[in-house]
């Protein structure tokens, strides 16, 4: 099972469905907390720390940042930091460890930005404060405005060039909410780290 990325600060997903949670599923791990995803949606297992949802690991069955059908019956964390998994993947059974290997395309999905519910937004772009970013790491910005869309890809990516600059670009369409999907392109040994981020936008107008 390979570490796929790493992430704190005020960050959400909606990675988990209610209905597909398992109860052993979810676990103490140092100082955060671990959870499996959605079998249907997001496979793999989450890391929730101060305010932070992330895909941490995936089983070496699946990518990186795409959906899998694989159910996680159980995630438990040991005294040294590994973490094992057991999963059913339809066919067969699996029980795996954490590995120190990095993969790429993990991804972290924010909340839902909604400011005000009067307040049509033209939303104008990103701003990620990350780590400082290792040689061949970046962040990939990637957003939605409809909640049934699919995420379009903004067309920028963060790297150790511009992680000091925020990402700018006209969202289309206007619309009073939005919510930004960042994947991840790691090195052999290195991933990036998301602390914080800001979303911008300009006010337009007040529906009546």
């Amino acid at each position: 099972m390979a570490q796929s990325s790493v992430c704190s600060g005020k960050i959400f997903s909606d990675a988990v469905l209610a209905n597909e949670a398992n109860p052993g599923a979810v676990t103490q791990h140092l100082d955060t907390a671990l959870f499996a995803g959605s079998y249907g949606l997001s496979g793999g297992v989450f890391q929730m720390k101060g305010r932070a949802i992330c895909q941490a690991f995936v089983p070496s069955t699946l990518l990186p940042g795409g959906g899998g059908t694989i159910n996680i019956g159980f995630v438990k964390s040991t005294f040294n930091g590994t973490v094992f998994i057991g999963y059913y993947d339809g066919i067969n059974y699996h029980v795996e460890k954490s590995t120190s290997n990095k993969q790429d395309q993990a991804f972290i999905r924010t909340l839902w930005h909604r400011i005000k519910t009067d307040k049509i937004k033209r939303w104008q772009g990103i701003k990620l404060n990350l780590k400082p970013l290792a040689a061949n790491t970046s962040v990939a910005i990637w957003y939605r405005t409809d909640r049934q869309a699919s995420f379009t890809n903004s067309g920028y990516t963060i790297d150790s060039t511009n992680q000091d600059k925020p990402v700018l670009f006209a969202v289309q369409p206007r619309s009073r909410e939005i919510q930004f999907k960042l994947v991840y392109t790691t090195a052999t040994t290195h991933t990036p780290e998301l602390l914080t981020y800001d979303v911008l936008h300009e006010e337009l107008n007040t529906i009546r």
